[in-house]
């Protein structure tokens, strides 16, 4: 079972992996009666839990094989989390050594050791620069070389290689320990199989760097879009900036008077072209300051020209803040026999689904 848990809402497929392809048995989506949840001091288990729940029960109820529906709740569990929450940074690593002469396995071992543990230490600085949060208060997901070079010239592997420059790029995924304790205590109160915390890493890889090698990702989620660069199919740079789908709600809620809910519904309505045009009008004029300040976002945090931007998650339809959108039919090796999986939104939970 997949759950990706946002601060707008929370999405659950049930999966099963057969011959290489992802099976989508279940899915469901809860919206969390209350916005922001996962701000930092604000995090309400309650409602998290209470969303995941209403998520999983919707999973349950269409779930397709009926003489093999059983308890969700002893299945493996991979969460995805919000990029608020989730980070992930990459970090290059220089290593001259004193000679050219071939590089053994015991070497390469110690040398990836050693980057690994440097890449963590200049990583969690950059965090603690950032967020205040201190190096003994992170929690790591994953530490992993996703690229080696030998004198400017990219190798598969160390050993066997002679050379003396090295460079060696090192994806780390961490979150806050707070975040991750809480994530244990969700698990604990719905009773659920502890919870694998994932990335999009792979998913992203396996669909797109053979495909398009070049490209900037854009997870557009409720309050936080996370920008994915990949140059010729490896990931190369991972940067967010703090606008969402619910920031274009919010400028409708406080425009019209309206709740949160009824701004959600209205702006869904929209995304999808079915208001009349002299209320589409008037949602442009609301929706033209955040537009801009989406621009100027994502403007200072590319600075990559020439490279095709893909959108996916919650506020990828936003006419704002559209570009080249990437839905479900467009991954690998998806079979989806719930026939309901046409919204971007499950993108993400779909990429995650790809762990192994």
């Amino acid at each position: 079972m997949i759950l990706d848990i946002g601060t707008e809402a929370v999405k659950s497929l049930i999966v099963k992996k057969e011959d290489k392809k992802i099976i989508v048995l279940g899915t469901g989506i809860s919206y969390f009666d209350k916005s922001g949840l996962f701000q930092v001091n604000d995090f309400e288990i309650d409602a998290v839990c209470k969303g995941i729940s209403s998520s999983i029960q919707e999973a349950s109820r269409n779930f397709v094989l009926v003489s093999e529906k059983r308890d969700l709740k002893g299945l493996p569990v991979l969460v995805l989390l919000s990029s608020d929450i989730l980070k992930a940074r990459i970090a290059w690593q220089g290593i001259e050594r004193k000679k050219e002469s071939r590089i053994s396995k015991p070497e390469e071992e110690k040398i990836l050791q050693e980057v690994r543990i440097k890449a963590k230490k200049d990583i969690s600085q950059s965090f603690t620069k950032q967020s205040g949060i201190l190096a003994n208060h992170i929690h790591w997901v994953k530490i992993k070389v996703i690229e080696t070079k030998i004198n400017g010239y990219s190798v598969s592997r160390l050993s066997g290689c002679n050379g003396k420059d090295l460079e060696i790029k090192v994806l780390g995924i961490f979150l806050a320990k707070h975040y991750f304790e809480i994530i244990q205590k969700i698990a604990d109160k719905l009773e659920l199989k502890f919870p694998k915390i994932v990335y999009l890493d792979r998913g992203l890889t396996i669909n797109f760097s053979q495909r398009l090698k070049n490209g900037i990702f854009i997870d557009a989620g409720g309050s936080i879009s996370q920008i994915i660069f990949l140059k010729q199919g490896v990931l190369e740079r991972i940067d967010e900036f703090k606008l969402g789908g619910q920031t274009f709600s919010k400028s409708l809620s406080e425009a019209l008077g309206i709740d949160d809910d009824s701004a959600r519904m209205l702006k869904h309505k929209y995304t999808e072209g079915l208001l009349s045009k002299e209320v589409e009008q008037r949602i442009k004029n609301i929706f033209l300051t955040e537009k801009l300040t989406w621009q100027k976002g994502l403007e200072r945090s590319l600075n990559q020209a020439g490279s095709n931007i893909y959108v996916f998650g919650g506020a990828s339809l936003t006419p704002e803040i559209k570009t080249t959108v990437i839905y479900p039919k467009h991954l690998k090796d998806i079979k989806d026999l719930t026939k309901s999986l046409t919204s971007p939104q499950f993108v993400p939970a779909l990429l995650a689904s790809y762990y192994d």
